[in-house]
């Protein structure tokens, strides 16, 4: 269900902008594509955060501090013992004792002027009555470097209720419940009632002949009982033809079949269910039955994917921001802020979709503008893992003529001689560039290069126009 959140990582678009020079711009990108771990923030933040986001709302994103670095961590909610939260971020932190010995229990204590180790332990006044001593180890006291708590929640989802904040799926959980709970049904009835049981006439035990007994003794085979309790392989149970006049006797063994219709409405339960927990998070459904689609189905209705992801990426974006300002604010004292947009193309269809959107806009006759955007869809959809043949494919792009018209169709239309032929000989032109003039070679004299091909395939005879 939450699988389109990856979306907001994918997404094409946005912006970045650092009160920094170029030169200091490059280096502080080579920070943050290695910020924690060799990882980069962005990935940081799809492999820690985005999970945490959904299921820790109210623990932080953390910045800790080694020698002259520093990076994001995940404070689990379970391991804070109190802090004060104004907006998304903490006035101070009290983490839950990490250590413990004779003088007591060491607790850490960050505000804005100081990262504290301390020690509480307990005593005797003068009068002999139990108290409590703080004692601050120095060794692992430091200041702090930010002047301010350098952590954000996980969300900025208020509760309306209670000073917390609230997971993007809060308004599910009930309904994640009850189906986890109806799946541990559908589970224990196909566990204990899902194998067919096997029934037969029982006879009489082949060793003692229904006696008991074998020599005196109890039957080991039979176990006293008289009745063969196993069948073998080879066991046959005969039965004369019934004369006439008799009953015709059903059949002396079989199998009970289990329950299958309240398997399959157990079935219809779960499907409802995750059906109505897709449509809580996402405001529409998905058409499963499609052909070729992506692992999530295709959404029946875009629209509300769109907005909700907007809100998720909103989210994002702030995180983002504040994150990297911390990180700003450690490497340069002259920091002023950062400006980062995260992309809000998400790429909801799949590709097929979006060529069956792009084939009947060109039917109908849309302006080209708008067929070069369903067009340049589809290609950032079908190359989304695959930049380089990206890169290349939108280089391409600005170079064939009449991109939405095929050469039959511009054969007698009033356009210039050389577009046409451009047209006619473009795929065989593309085919004989290198991978590193499709790479670094601009628009431009990619078409001063179709252009001479076509001038070669003319024997210098192309006319200016028809």
């Amino acid at each position: 269900i939450l699988r389109p959140f990856d979306k907001i990582f994918t997404a094409k678009g946005g912006s970045a902008y650092y009160s920094l020079s170029s030169s200091q711009e490059a280096g502080f990108a080579e920070v943050l594509g290695k910020v924690v771990n060799g990882q980069s923030f962005k990935d940081w933040m799809r492999n820690t955060w985005i999970n945490k986001y959904i299921t820790d709302p109210n623990g932080l994103v953390y910045f800790e501090v080694s020698d002259d670095w520093t990076y994001p961590t995940y404070k689990a909610i379970t391991s804070i013992l109190d802090y004060q939260i104004s907006g998304t971020r903490p006035e101070y932190i009290i983490f839950k004792s990490h250590k413990q010995d004779d003088n007591g229990e060491y607790y850490r204590v960050v505000d804005d002027a100081f990262d504290r180790t301390v020690c509480v332990g307990s005593g005797k006044d003068s009068d002999g009555k139990e108290t409590q001593n703080i004692t601050e180890i120095e060794d692992e006291t430091y200041l702090n470097y930010w002047e301010y708590v350098p952590a954000i929640t996980c969300s900025d989802i208020p509760d309306p209720n209670f000073d917390m904040k609230l997971s993007p799926i809060d308004g599910v959980v009930e309904l994640a419940m009850e189906y986890l709970r109806d799946m541990s049904i559908h589970s224990i009835t196909k566990f204990l009632f899902g194998y067919p049981v096997f029934w037969r006439y029982v006879e009489d035990c082949n060793v003692c002949d229904g006696t008991k007994k074998v020599d005196g003794n109890p039957c080991q085979t039979c176990l006293g009982t008289g009745k063969k309790l196993t069948k073998d392989i080879s066991d046959i149970i005969g039965l004369e033809f019934p004369q006439e006049g008799e009953p015709t006797i059903t059949p002396p063994a079989g199998f009970v079949a289990p329950d299958i219709a309240t398997w399959q409405e157990q079935r219809e339960e779960l499907k409802w269910l995750y059906a109505a927990m897709h449509f809580a998070v996402w405001g529409t459904h998905t058409r499963e039955e499609a052909i070729n689609e992506s692992a999530t189905g295709r959404f029946i209705d875009t629209q509300p994917v769109n907005d909700r992801l907007n809100g998720i990426t909103d989210t994002a974006e702030r995180i983002t921001n504040d994150s990297i300002d911390i990180v700003g604010e450690f490497h340069y004292t002259f920091w002023k802020d950062a400006s980062i947009s995260l992309g809000r193309r998400y790429q909801i269809e799949s590709p097929d979709a979006l060529m069956v959107k792009y084939t009947e806009a060109r039917e109908k006759g849309l302006p080209d503008h708008t067929l070069t955007y369903l067009l340049l869809q589809y290609y950032q959809t079908e190359f989304a893992t695959q930049q380089i043949q990206l890169a290349k494919i939108t280089k391409l792009m600005k170079v064939e003529p009449f991109i939405h018209l095929t050469a039959e169709q511009l054969n007698g239309m009033k356009v210039p001689q050389q577009d046409y032929l451009g047209k006619l000989y473009f795929t065989e032109w593309s085919g004989t560039l290198s991978e590193e003039q499709l790479m670094f070679e601009d628009a431009s004299k990619l078409k001063i290069n179709l252009n001479n091909y076509i001038k070669e395939k003319d024997n210098g005879t192309l006319n200016t126009g028809v």
